[in-house]
């Protein structure tokens, strides 16, 4: 993409990197996240990597009105 940029500044263009504002959705998104992992068959918990062992601990805690 910023190469891209470049080649369109180099022909004249202005171009300003930009983009809408994410940070209120993402905790809703943490959560639909977090609650599909918790969704899914997992037969054997120890072969998760610790940042999908951390998911699903939190899944566990996510309840019916958190999602």
């Amino acid at each position: 993409m910023r190469e891209t940029a470049r080649l369109l500044e180099g022909l004249g263009h202005r171009v300003t990197e930009g983009g809408p504002d994410t940070e209120p959705f993402r905790t809703p998104m943490q959560v639909i996240v977090v609650a599909g992992l918790g969704s899914l068959p997992i037969s054997d918990e120890s072969k998760l990597d610790p940042f999908n062992a951390l998911g699903l601990a939190l899944a566990k805690q996510v309840s019916a009105i958190d999602y």
